[in-house]
């Protein structure tokens, strides 16, 4: 009794890993086969009613899944075209009517490596691995910038501190901006962009200042002007500074002050930002302000100051 277990269990061994490897190969519903006079060549069902095969054989008659055993005549064949071809080229073979129910072949990356991996482990099909439509490759991560070649607004909301040199007082600083701009392209002289700027438009500014008088903190001056948008942002960078020579335009307005009359201003600010992500981004701006005949005794009063500011895009 224990002489027929052994030779049974050792048949059943014998059979698992020598004389029956189709028990344990992978199989994929996609197996089929061309047939012909003389013709008996692999291909892949990409549809229940569409074969690919590297290329027609001559003769080739019917195409045959391997899975449900049926067989219907070739209709037409015609080289494929779009993403779902392999790289090398190929040909997909039109059925007469569904041969097998499977569905389209997928074409995201996920789907096509779990379907290749399938084939490539099956012995009927696996010699057309290499014929199998390519997945696409990983999708990049959005790259950052802060440049477009079409118009772009933007806004900046932020505050800082400042003051007035000869008077010696602080300064206090709330500013919010909105401006648009386009970008130029300088033929590659990149020299070019970073003294003229490649990203050119207007900014309407808004600032609110505390302390101008000194002890009057509670009384605050606004300002409302209108600059020039001179930048430099590189292309494919995530960073913008000012432009050289452009950067000199002055921004011109008018501020005024509860106990001052209105007077007319030149500005001057240096902007440095990097964007964060897609939408949001931060900004240091240098600025010096010139105030026309404002404060009794200064024909010019000036002030200067730097910001922190927030990007919206």
């Amino acid at each position: 009794m224990r002489r027929v277990e052994a030779l049974s269990l050792s048949s059943l061994l014998l059979c698992v890993g020598l004389a029956c490897p189709t028990l344990v190969a992978a199989q994929s519903a996609r197996a089929a086969h061309v047939v012909g006079l003389f013709v008996d060549q692999p291909a892949i069902l990409v549809a229940r009613d569409r074969a690919l095969v590297p290329s027609v054989p001559d003769g080739a008659v019917t195409v045959c899944s391997h899975v449900s055993g049926a067989c219907r005549p070739i209709r037409a064949a015609r080289p494929c075209s779009g993403s779902t071809c392999p790289a090398a080229g190929g040909v997909y073979l039109e059925i007469d009517g569904p041969l097998a129910d499977v569905s389209d072949y997928p074409t995201d990356r996920d789907g096509m490596s779990r379907e290749a991996a399938a084939i490539a482990s099956d012995p009927r099909v696996s010699s057309l691995y290499g014929a199998l439509p390519q997945s696409p490759p990983p999708t990049p991560p959005p790259t950052l910038h802060l440049r477009d070649e079409d118009w772009r607004f933007d806004l900046a909301i932020g505050g800082g501190v400042g003051a007035r040199p000869e008077a010696g007082f602080a300064v206090g600083s709330f500013f919010a901006q909105i401006g648009w701009g386009i970008g130029v392209d300088w033929d590659d002289e990149e020299i070019l962009a970073v003294l003229f700027g490649n990203v050119l438009g207007a900014d309407l500014r808004v600032r609110v200042l505390t302390g101008v008088l000194g002890a009057s903190f509670d009384q605050v001056s606004v300002q409302v002007g209108v600059g020039a948008r001179t930048l430099w942002a590189p292309r494919r960078e995530p960073f913008r500074i000012g432009a050289g020579y452009l950067s000199l335009v002055p921004e011109l307005g008018v501020i005024t002050h509860p106990q001052l009359d209105p007077a007319m201003y030149f500005g001057w600010s240096f902007p440095v930002g990097i964007a964060l992500d897609g939408h949001f981004g931060i900004e240091l701006r240098a600025w010096v302000y010139a105030i026309d005949d404002w404060v009794e005794g200064d024909e010019v009063a000036w002030m200067a100051g730097l910001d922190a500011e927030l990007l919206v895009f």
